[in-house]
């Protein structure tokens, strides 16, 4: 019997054991928690920047063309935080504090969509040669937050007659990434309604990937989580848009996938934990004790400083305020829940 089958058995039978609901004091614990959070975040984005190894990294050879009137230095790990305001704006519509970096976000990743229309794509099977052009994720994560369906076309362009853009083994140590980084092109799709037979095949054809990666036992647990929890956006996404359930089982399966082993494996890594909980609240996952438990781990992972850090063994300026932002999120969506 196929792994992700069995998986789905053992957490059905043992679902109807579930503990409790949340403590009420969950919500004042979110709160507060946020509060922190977002003061730090707040002190750590000075002059267009954030205090963070991770997001100050630059690939070699990347140029992202400044999209304002005035000079500012742009990239690809940069637009990883802005698009994480984006996010928490989401997650908290009434967000206070964070002002110049969610009007920096704003101004920047909207000026970029409107740059990049027509802009090349140079990580695809279909892009020509010629140097330039930009990453096939960062370019459907822009055109999704701004629901840009000029960019969309454009993506849609790149799409072998297989409906491929990448090589499947265009990352190697980061295989996951071969699914995830389309994955956000079909959720693009989806949000500006490009065309609903098109978004199904994609659709189909991710699930083939993600099931066939989930089997391979050469892949490890966290890869096979992150792969998953991307497959889970684009159902739970589809199913919003066009109010149809024909992938509603595949997503309650991979939910539960999800769930069993984020409680064997996770223990410590607060990124991808953060990143359970919100996936699992958009899923709308039917199991109070399973994401109460998930909650809890990202509150106690939180720093006295107010940050999170990627997991105990990272530095505390590595990825500490991507984790934030991604530790808000989760929180902030699931408080969503209880009140």
């Amino acid at each position: 019997m196929k792994m992700w089958v069995i998986v789905f058995m053992l957490f059905f039978l043992t679902a109807c054991a579930q503990k409790p609901a949340p403590d009420n004091d969950t919500v004042t614990k979110i709160d507060l928690a946020t509060e922190k959070g977002v003061a730090y975040l707040e002190s750590a984005y000075q002059s267009g920047t954030y205090a963070d190894n991770y997001l100050t990294f630059v690939y070699p050879g990347e140029h992202i063309a400044c999209p304002l009137s005035t000079p500012c230095n742009v990239t690809y790990r940069l637009l990883d935080a802005y698009f994480d305001v984006y996010f928490l704006e989401q997650a908290m519509p009434h967000l206070k504090g964070m002002e110049q970096q969610r009007k920096d976000a704003h101004a920047i990743v909207e000026g970029i969509a409107k740059q990049w229309e027509k802009e090349r794509i140079n990580n695809v099977i279909t892009s020509s040669s010629d140097p330039g052009g930009v990453a096939l994720d960062t370019y459907c994560i822009i055109g999704f937050i701004t629901k840009n369906k000029a960019m969309a076309g454009t993506a849609w362009s790149y799409l072998t007659a297989d409906d491929d853009w990448m090589p499947n083994d265009y990352y190697i140590s980061d295989a996951w990434r071969n699914i995830a980084d389309e994955s956000w092109c079909m959720r693009h799709f989806i949000a500006v309604r490009l065309d609903k037979d098109l978004e199904i095949r994609l659709i189909r054809k991710m699930i083939n990937n993600t099931n066939e990666f989930i089997q391979d036992q050469n892949r490890t647990d966290l890869d096979k989580l992150s792969v998953i929890y991307h497959a889970i956006y684009v159902l739970n996404d589809y199913e919003n848009a066009y109010k149809d359930l024909q992938f509603h089982q595949q997503k309650l399966s991979y939910a539960d996938f999800i769930s069993y082993f984020s409680s064997k494996n996770l223990a410590g890594n607060a990124l991808m934990v953060s990143n359970i909980l919100d996936v699992m609240v958009a899923s709308h996952y039917d199991n109070p004790a399973a994401l109460d438990e998930i909650a809890k781990n990202v509150l106690n992972a939180q720093e006295a400083q107010g940050y999170w850090k990627i997991s105990q063994d990272f530095p505390a300026n590595e990825g500490q305020v991507f984790t934030t932002f991604r530790a808000l999120i989760g929180l902030n969506e699931y408080k969503k829940t209880l009140t």
